[in-house]
């Protein structure tokens, strides 16, 4: 749980999770409760890991634990493993923007194959 306290006209959020001790002080209580809620949720849902992932090693992942169990799995395999070749799967999860979404569409829609723009 995190301790949100005036400290010199500002706030002082903290946050305590395995024996480690984050602080930051803030303009606001807003923005300092918004900081300890992030940083929580970082110590809960282990940050680091998710930037150890691309996002190809994610769509490798799903084609292996969800898609079996999808009536059109085998189409669904194939369209992942081609993606699997596109320069945005060797992005970091956590480095992925709008623009890079956008980038991609983009290319596939100038690909010789005609890919629709649904």
């Amino acid at each position: 749980m995190a301790r949100i306290r005036p400290h010199k006209g500002r706030w002082r959020a903290e946050v305590l999770k395995g024996g480690v001790r984050k602080s930051k002080v803030c303009d606001t209580k807003r923005a300092a409760q918004d900081w300890a809620d992030q940083a929580e949720y970082e110590g809960r849902n282990g940050a680091e890991a998710v930037n150890r992932h691309t996002v190809g090693g994610a769509f490798d992942l799903y084609a292996r634990i969800v898609s079996p169990a999808k009536r059109d799995a085998r189409w669904e395999v194939i369209r992942l493993e081609k993606f699997r070749w596109d320069e945005l799967a060797a992005l970091r999860v956590s480095n992925v923007t709008a623009a890079d979404a956008a980038d991609w569409r983009d290319r596939r829609l100038h690909e010789i194959m005609g890919v629709g723009p649904s």
